[in-house]
């Protein structure tokens, strides 16, 4: 009898701490998304017939695929990207998210989808969303230059401090075996704070790392020069 108290008394307890669990969710539902409000682009209708004729084709071409083909699965991700990129075209910015979404969905680490998506979220205002993902890319991958530049950009954007940016514009040039077009970015970044001497130096390493364009690195040089 005592066993039966205890255990009635075990499930009643249970049953409360649910209730209360419930309660509480419903009395403090989780917010929904908000979906992202969609951009005039000015198209002309012969350019928006152009989207729409391809997402058209690309929807064709996602219901005529046999699973059974080799790389399916790749094949979707690379339509969905396509689709994402055409609604972007279009404006529709949540479309666009959804389409980029779901290509994730299928490859996490998809490239293409990731700086994609992070230029959707950015024309949408969503400059934290944008920097979440693009953080994503660049702690999977931290070799490739352009999401490290518009990463760099976004943080300038949202006011990120002259130590902050500097740090940023190192950890690029370690992660991206000191690529050319980041040393120029940074170049113009030292000569914006003031530093002269460090700009002029960014400019040589250039020339040096991308020989064919010496002339063109040369002639900021010499104009760095005269600011000295």
């Amino acid at each position: 009898m005592r066993n039966r108290i205890i255990i009635s008394a075990i499930f009643i307890i249970i049953a409360a701490a649910i209730s209360l669990f419930v309660w509480q969710k419903q009395k403090n539902p989780k917010p929904e998304a908000i979906a992202l409000a969609d951009i005039d682009r000015r198209l002309s209708e012969s350019n928006r017939k152009i989207y729409e004729d391809r997402i058209k084709q690309a929807e064709n071409y996602l219901s005529s695929l046999d699973p059974g083909t080799e790389d399916y699965y790749t094949l979707q991700a690379n339509t969905f990207v396509y689709l994402a990129q055409q609604y972007y075209g279009l404006g529709q910015m949540q479309k666009s998210k959804e389409w980029y979404e779901r290509a994730l969905g299928l490859d996490p680490k998809s490239l293409s989808a990731l700086s994609g998506l992070s230029a959707t979220l950015t024309d949408a205002g969503d400059l934290e969303g944008a920097l979440s993902v693009l953080k994503t890319a660049l702690d999977d991958d931290a070799r490739n230059p352009d999401i490290w530049a518009h990463y760099i950009e976004l943080m300038k954007d949202i006011g990120a401090g002259e130590k902050e940016l500097d740090r940023l514009y190192q950890d690029a040039l370690q992660g991206t075996n000191r690529h050319t077009d980041l040393l120029t970015k940074y170049a113009n970044f030292q000569e914006s704070q003031g530093k002269i001497k460090e700009a002029i130096a960014l400019w040589e390493e250039a020339i040096k790392a991308y020989p064919q364009r010496t002339e063109l690195f040369r002639a900021e040089i010499k104009r760095l020069k005269s600011k000295e």
